[in-house]
């Protein structure tokens, strides 16, 4: 049986992904450390 699916917006690149059962997802890749680290070089 699949989970549900869940349309989510990516906080950092702004694009419309498919969520299967994590609907507290919040980034589509790993964007989330650029958000929340920001680059450091």
């Amino acid at each position: 049986m699949r989970q549900p699916l869940f349309i989510i917006t990516c906080q950092h690149c702004g694009r419309g992904i498919s969520v299967y059962g994590d609907k507290r997802r919040k980034y589509c890749s790993h964007e989330y450390i650029a958000a929340q680290f920001g680059n450091k070089k």
